[in-house]
């Protein structure tokens, strides 16, 4: 009987654990997923810095006024 009970108990226990564990994979894989991402968008807005600063540049050689650029990043402009 006890080791009827114990071997119902684990093989419950080993169900519930590659359940569990199976949801943290998938959440882990989702965390790479936006990281990456967001990764993706901090490249794309250096890179439009960048072009930013080199027009901004040729602004100013064509004795225009330059524009003022901001130098950090806003944590809400890459939410959207």
């Amino acid at each position: 009987m006890r080791k009827t009970y114990n071997a119902r108990y684990s093989e419950t226990f080993e169900i519930e654990f590659r359940r569990h564990e199976e949801a943290l994979l998938h959440c882990v894989d989702r965390i790479d997923e936006h990281l990456l991402r967001c990764r993706n968008r901090l490249n794309d807005y250096k890179e439009m810095f960048s072009n930013l600063v080199g027009l901004n540049e040729r602004l100013a050689n064509l004795r225009d006024d330059p524009v003022e650029l901001r130098s950090h990043v806003d944590s809400q402009s890459l939410m959207t």
